[in-house]
Parts: C-alpha cells; sequence; structure tokens
C-alpha cells in the first residue's frame, strides 16, 4: 500500500479536514478541552503532549474464530490544538479487508480515563481473518503541529506562543484467531458465520406443466455473507432446475454486515400433478454461542396442470411409447446419405479428372495396437473452462477449478505458467480451507482464461 495522507485540522473556530477528506466546522469543542492549550507557569510542554493527546487502536474482539468479522478503528485523541497529518495507514495480512472509513465522518467527543477528548477516525476496517493463529494488526503513524498558548488572549486569538511537532504511532494489537469447532459441523456448513434466518418461495404455486418457474431462496441476517454457498435443494422428480444467479443487497457500513442474499433458481416441472419442494435447510456457525445453527425454509407445495391444448390435437391418440425403437430406421438412412455423398464427392470424377484427384484412403494397420489407431482428441482449455461455468455449487466450482488446475500443472512446461497455474491451486485451497472470500469465481476464470489465450491443448 502506496503512502496515504490526510489532514486534520483541530483549531477551534476553523475547519476541520476528516481523514475522508470532507472539511467541516468543528462545534464539537468543549472549553475544558480549549484550556488545555494555555501553559501555565513551570508546566512542561512535552507532558503536556503525553497526556492529551495520542493515537489508539481498538477491536471488537481480542479472540475470535477464522473467517468470524471483527471490527478495528483507529482514533485520533486530543485535547490539544493542532493540525494532524496521517503519514502512515496500516496494511493487513492474512485476512479479508471491508473498508469502513468515509468522506461524512465528523469529531465525536469521548471520555477515555475520566477526561473528554476530540476523536477522529483514522481508519475504520471490518476484518475476517483468513488463517488460524496470531494477527498482528499494524500500526498507524499522525504528524502534529501543535499549537500552544501562554493566557486566554492568544488562545481566543489563536496566535499562538509556541509550536511543537510531533509524530503519534499507535501501539500493536494481536487478535488470537481459533479455528472453528470440528464437533458438530453438519455436512452442509459452508463457513458462513453470524445469525440469519432463510426462506423461499416459488413465482406461481399452480402452474402449468413445462412453464417456466422460479424458486427464491433469501438468506437475511448478519455476519460472513462471503462465506454463504448456495442452499442444496432436494428437488422432487420429474422438476428440472438451471443455472441459479445470485443478487445481495448488504450494508457495508455496518457492523456487522447485515441484509439480504438472494438466491434465483429456475425450473420446469414436466408433468401434470402435485408436488412439493421440500423444506431447504442452511446452517451458519453463530460465534457468540459457539454452535452450529441450521434453519429452514417452509416447503413449497406446487399444484401442476397439463399444458393447454393449443392446436386442437386429440391427444389420446398419441401413443404412449416414448422410447427410442420407432426411429431405429433413421440410423441407416443417415449412413446411406452420408454414403452417397462420399460418392458423390470423391468417387463420380468429372470427365478430364485423373485418378489421383480422388481420395485414397489411408492404409489400416491391422498389427497396431487399438489405442494407437485411435487417437485421443485433444481437450481445449476453453472447454474446460465452459465446464467449469456449468457447475452451481460454491465448493464445488472451486474443488473444479483446483483439480483442473492440477492437471494443467502436471502437464505444463513453461515455467512462466507453472507458476500462474500454482497460484490458482493455492487461490482454490484458500477459499475452500481458509474461507478466503476475497478470491472470487471470476478472478479463477479470468486466470484460466488468460491461460487459454496463449496455450497449447490440454490432453487428458
Amino acid at each position: 500500500m502506496g503512502l496515504v495522507m490526510h489532514t486534520i485540522a483541530l483549531c477551534q473556530g476553523n475547519s476541520v479536514q476528516l481523514p475522508g477528506g470532507v472539511t467541516e466546522r468543528d462545534s464539537n469543542s468543549d472549553a475544558s478541552m480549549n484550556k488545555t492549550s494555555v501553559l501555565l507557569p513551570g508546566e512542561s510542554i512535552d507532558k503536556k503532549i503525553k497526556d492529551n493527546i495520542f493515537v489508539h487502536v481498538t477491536a471488537s474482539k481480542s479472540t475470535c474464530f477464522v473467517g468470524e468479522p471483527i471490527l478495528v478503528v483507529y482514533k485520533l485523541y486530543t485535547r490539544l490544538r493542532s493540525q494532524s497529518k496521517v503519514i502512515n495507514q496500516p496494511v493487513f495480512t492474512g485476512c479479508s479487508v471491508y473498508e469502513m472509513t468515509t468522506d461524512d465522518l465528523f469529531p465525536q467527543n469521548e471520555l477515555y480515563n475520566g477526561k473528554m477528548y476530540r476523536t477522529y477516525i483514522v481508519r475504520k476496517v471490518q476484518l475476517v481473518p483468513l488463517q488460524v493463529g496470531p494477527m498482528k494488526l499494524d500500526i498507524t503513524s499522525v504528524e502534529n503541529n501543535i499549537s500552544f498558548f501562554n493566557n486566554d488572549s492568544e488562545l481566543y486569538g489563536n496566535t499562538p506562543s509556541v509550536k511543537k511537532n510531533i509524530q503519534l504511532t499507535s501501539q500493536p494489537l494481536v487478535i488470537n484467531v481459533k479455528p472453528l469447532p470440528e464437533k458438530g459441523q453438519p455436512a452442509n456448513f459452508s463457513n458462513a458465520i453470524g445469525r440469519f434466518k432463510v426462506s423461499a418461495k416459488a413465482s406461481r404455486s399452480t402452474d402449468t406443466a413445462n412453464d417456466n418457474n422460479n424458486l427464491e431462496i433469501t438468506i437475511e441476517g448478519n455476519g460472513n455473507f462471503k462465506g454463504i454457498e448456495i442452499p442444496v435443494v432436494n428437488w422432487p422428480a420429474h422438476i428440472e432446475h438451471f443455472e441459479a444467479s445470485v443478487n445481495e443487497s448488504i450494508d457495508k457500513l455496518s457492523f456487522p454486515e447485515n441484509g439480504t442474499k438472494t438466491v434465483n433458481i429456475p425450473f420446469v416441472v414436466k408433468q401434470a400433478g402435485n408436488f412439493v419442494i421440500p423444506p431447504v435447510p442452511f446452517t451458519y456457525f453463530d460465534a457468540d454461542k459457539q454452535q452450529y445453527i441450521t434453519v429452514q425454509t417452509d416447503s413449497i407445495p406446487l399444484k401442476i396442470i397439463p399444458a393447454s391444448n393449443q392446436f386442437g390435437v386429440d391427444t389420446s391418440r398419441i401413443s404412449a411409447d416414448v422410447t427410442n425403437h420407432k426411429y431405429i430406421w433413421i440410423v441407416p438412412a443417415i449412413a446411406l446419405i452420408a454414403g452417397f455423398a462420399w460418392w458423390w464427392k470423391y468417387g463420380h470424377r468429372k470427365p478430364g479428372e485423373t485418378k489421383n484427384s480422388a481420395i485414397t484412403p489411408a492404409p489400416i494397420t491391422t498389427n497396431a495396437p487399438v489405442v494407437d489407431a485411435v487417437p485421443q482428441e485433444p481437450i481445449r482449455l476453453e472447454d474446460a473452462i465452459n465446464e467449469l461455468l456449468l457447475i452451481e455449487g460454491y465448493s464445488a466450482f472451486y474443488r473444479g477449478a483446483k483439480q483442473l488446475a492440477v492437471l494443467l500443472l502436471k502437464q505444463e512446461r513453461e515455467a512462466g505458467k507453472k507458476e500462474i497455474i500454482a497460484l490458482i491451486v493455492q487461490q482454490c485451497d484458500a477459499v475452500l480451507y481458509a474461507a478466503d472470500s476475497s478470491i472470487s469465481k471470476e478472478d479463477i476464470l479470468k486466470q484460466l482464461e488468460a491461460l487459454a489465450i496463449s496455450d497449447s491443448p490440454l490432453r487428458t
């Protein structure tokens, strides 16, 4: 991360430029805080600075589970007049970062250790740890040009007699990240941590056979939405479903994030009758209760009526035999047509054509192994990517992508491409085993597509 610099002007009656860059008038000052900037006889400037201005970092928890969101806030606390500039922003590793620092932050009065301070947010983020162990929060540094006054006249006239420049740094903070408990973890758990509820509905509970319908599953609550996968639906027989789409409406500035994740699954019921889509289960981990909780939707009854006969066809005369036996004759007919086409192109020579103009079939070596007589067709990487696009499940996609990357890694010879493929394997592992929500399906697909542009064919 490059050096980020913001200015915070903390002078009474003057404008205040906040960390996000928006200028607001400082009207939250307290009379006792203003007096702090006046030097009394014998007072030490260094002690005055130490007691009345500092940078502090807080975290919502000192111990959390892997994948559990935590709130981290860096603040400048001051009772002095100063011009302050952020000269070093913290860098976070081993976690996903969701920025919550905005451009409309106002200074707040806050009581700390029995004294009232004006506080300014330097950085506010949600962090989602991706690995077990100690997670060290980086420091931030703020440069301050502090003004001191000999009396009230200088104070209210804003004519300081002494100015002191000093750099303040936050103290390091360590978060202990624990693994999720293995005991009692259901098979359908997908690293969703927080508190959620789930509901589902069909677009039409009464429908016509072979008409398009839609199942909408809504997951609502607060927590780590990136860990939520598409729930598994136990579809009844005679229902065909298609690729799901996902929409999110999440408040990124709330902690923890709250909102909804909606899954839409198109489906078609192939015949008339009464059907029931059974309850759809969803499991999450409640970090406060330290337990896995499974919630589920209500069952959805469907009444399917026969498709309307728009063309006056007597459906009672339609044979019940829906097998392919009656169409067996098509196979020799196609072979006959293909043979005639070959004769017309190669055997039916025009006058003047030489014998060499006909295509002579290559001789077949009868003593060659069968496997050599039928060479393997190369599988194009583009085809493998298209297969990945058809995978619906969140984990299933990354497992498939990893399997493809491992196969690529075994067959690739170019060092540069091997490094890219190895990175894809690591990213898939980070999603599958560390719930890394910063790596999306699109990221994996883009890397594979970049390989496909310049690749050699992948062979089975």
